[in-house]
């Protein structure tokens, strides 16, 4: 395309890009993430949301928004527990 000087990806910010193994053979975990199976496409990934946040410049305050990740963690934890047992949503 002439007149495309760039392509924009937007995502939620801590959603995960999806499983990736970095190429080694054979492998389902990401090194680059301590050995973990990466979340699916779009979920939530909270050591990358916080990994976001520790990089961000300029600097967040760390521990507040840490915290708040935390909250959400807990909470998506909950919903999925909830429906397990089938009650629906907390939402």
């Amino acid at each position: 395309m002439a007149l495309l000087d760039a392509y924009l990806w937007i995502k939620i910010p801590g959603a995960s890009d999806g499983s990736c193994n970095r190429g080694v053979t054979g492998s389902t975990t990401d090194p680059e993430w301590g050995g973990i199976v990466d979340p699916a496409a779009v979920a939530w990934f909270p050591q990358m949301a916080l990994d976001l946040v520790h990089n961000a410049n300029p600097a967040f305050h760390v521990q507040r928004v840490a915290l708040e990740i935390s909250d959400a963690i807990e909470l998506a934890s909950l919903d999925r527990r909830r429906r397990s047992r089938g009650r629906g949503s907390t939402w």
